[in-house]
């Protein structure tokens, strides 16, 4: 198999992700979700470990995804609405 045919078979296998710009949104995406989310771990080891009560520990995870909720909704419906141009 010649040198361009191999590049060629690998990007059909890899799909969206032998597209250069897609593979970097991607793993960027997700990188930034396991910061979130180690985050979010760390948080509550941590006000587990001052507090010793689970209840705080919920109230921190409300208070940290409560703004995805809020805005996250309307602002779907406001995308929608809006002209895309």
């Amino acid at each position: 198999m010649s040198p361009g045919g191999f590049a060629a078979a690998a990007r059909g296998r890899l799909g969206l992700f032998g597209q250069g710009p897609f593979a970097v949104y991607w793993i960027g995406g997700f990188l930034s979700n396991v910061g979130t989310w180690l985050q979010a771990v760390a948080g509550s080891v941590f006000v587990y470990d001052r507090t010793g009560s689970a209840f705080a520990v919920g109230i921190l995870n409300f208070a940290t995804f409560l703004p995805i909720l809020i805005f996250s909704l309307p602002g779907g419906v406001i995308s929608d609405r809006l002209d895309r141009r």
